[in-house]
């Protein structure tokens, strides 16, 4: 588990597909367990103060896991509320994530793997076939972790980059 905490109202939370393998994103009661466990994380280990209400965007990748938009609402609570959470989980399923690179010229064992596209004079891959824990990990450490619209513009607008093209 990965955390990018924005302010006080804002975390990311990046969870590989092993965090989230005993979550049914369809069963609404499985997601608030399993999203009670992760504020007590979030509360004990970053020492954030989680309480109130949240809304969270959880978004998900056959490939790499599920990336957790969490922003508090700054509604006013009871005092009787005050230890309380309360949740709006929006699951958006089967996106596409994409992972922005500095440098095309990636391992060879991917390759065929991914596919390249480049878009606003920048690059990006999209893995195509599941890639075994090594190869994922050379990814996320050699990139970014790109989601939610921006990868429709970039698989719909950008140009793919052919690997022939590379290898020649």
């Amino acid at each position: 588990m990965k955390v990018n905490i924005i302010d006080d109202n804002n975390i990311i939370v990046f969870l590989n597909k092993f965090n989230i393998k005993n979550i049914d994103f369809s069963n609404r009661e499985n997601i608030e367990k399993n999203f009670r466990n992760i504020f007590l994380k979030l509360k004990h280990i970053y020492k954030l103060d989680i309480k109130g209400y949240y809304d969270i965007k959880i978004y998900i990748d056959k490939y790499y896991g599920a990336v957790l938009e969490i922003e508090h609402d700054d509604i006013e609570y009871i005092d009787y509320f005050d230890s309380q959470i309360d949740m709006r989980v929006n699951v958006i399923k089967d996106n596409e994530f994409l992972y922005k690179i500095d440098d095309i010229f990636l391992n060879d064992r991917i390759i065929n793997k991914i596919d390249i596209y480049n878009f606003k004079e920048e690059y990006y891959i999209k893995i195509k076939k599941e890639l075994n824990n090594y190869d994922m990990a050379y990814i996320l450490e050699n990139s970014n972790l790109i989601y939610d619209n921006i990868t429709f513009d970039i698989l719909k607008l950008g140009n793919k980059i052919l690997i022939k093209d590379l290898v020649n």
